[in-house]
């Protein structure tokens, strides 16, 4: 199907349904995945909204779709933060940290762990400072 074939369905389906009365509710868990709950015209706004990410031009260099999907999602809901669109849709596996990361992270762990420990010793201190003044 071509782009201006999609973008007169896109228009059709657009005109007759309003923004206002599309409700959808994305929820995320961690084991079971993303589930969507929507009303009649949720589901049909947010396939406007793909279908419109389909024929939308993109810059020279970006995936990232220019879309307004904010309307959908009810409050509380998940959403959508970005539209991308590309051809090469396996992503690729996320990659392993370098050396640098690594330390970064590692660096980041020690520094909260001994904030940790002269947070508790300066509370043990303190304990002791009140019992001591109580004792005597």
């Amino acid at each position: 199907m071509d782009d201006p074939r999609i973008q007169e369905i896109v228009n059709t389906l657009s005109d007759s349904t309003a923004k206002e009365s599309a409700k959808v509710h994305l929820e995320w868990a961690e084991q079971a995945g993303v589930r969507i709950v929507a009303n009649r015209d949720g589901f049909i706004r947010l396939a406007i909204e793909c279908l419109s990410a389909a024929v939308a031009s993109l810059k020279p260099g970006f995936d990232t779709v220019q879309s307004d999907w904010k309307y959908l999602f009810v409050k509380g809901s998940s959403t959508v933060s970005r539209v991308s669109r590309t051809d090469n849709v396996e992503l690729p596996a996320r990659p392993k940290p370098t050396r640098l990361e690594k330390a970064k992270s590692t660096f980041a762990a020690v520094v909260v762990i001994a904030v940790l420990l002269f947070l508790l010793a300066s509370v043990l201190v303190g304990c002791f400072t009140i019992v001591d003044k109580l004792i005597h």
